[in-house]
């Protein structure tokens, strides 16, 4: 059965343009085409099933999320504030799931 997980939800994380440029401009050698999959997301699990979970935990976390995408890439040294609430906004786009559901099936025959 594929169960509801009421406790949780998902935020997904996709680069803008702004991010984009910046991971041009930084690591020599790529192209636009080479750099971006369709479509490229990164999927965060965070603690509370509803809306207003979703987005405290973004606003108190945002810091850590934005260091996580930077760190994908490059070392701090290289990075923008990233505990700059503009910057993380310019540079990212989060969409929460509306359910988030785990496949508990039981692989024993």
């Amino acid at each position: 059965m594929i169960e509801h997980l009421s406790e949780h939800s998902a935020l997904l994380v996709e680069p803008k343009q702004p991010f984009l440029d910046w991971i041009l401009a930084n690591e020599k050698g790529i192209t636009s085409a080479e750099l971006v999959p369709d479509p490229w997301r990164n999927v965060y699990l965070v603690p509370g099933g509803e809306p207003e979970d979703a987005e405290a935990w973004l606003e108190e976390s945002f810091p850590r999320l934005f260091a996580t995408e930077l760190g994908n890439w490059f070392p701090p040294e290289v990075w923008p504030d990233h505990e700059d609430g503009e910057v993380f906004a310019a540079w990212l786009r989060v969409e929460r799931a509306l359910g988030l559901f785990e496949d508990e099936e039981d692989d024993e025959d």
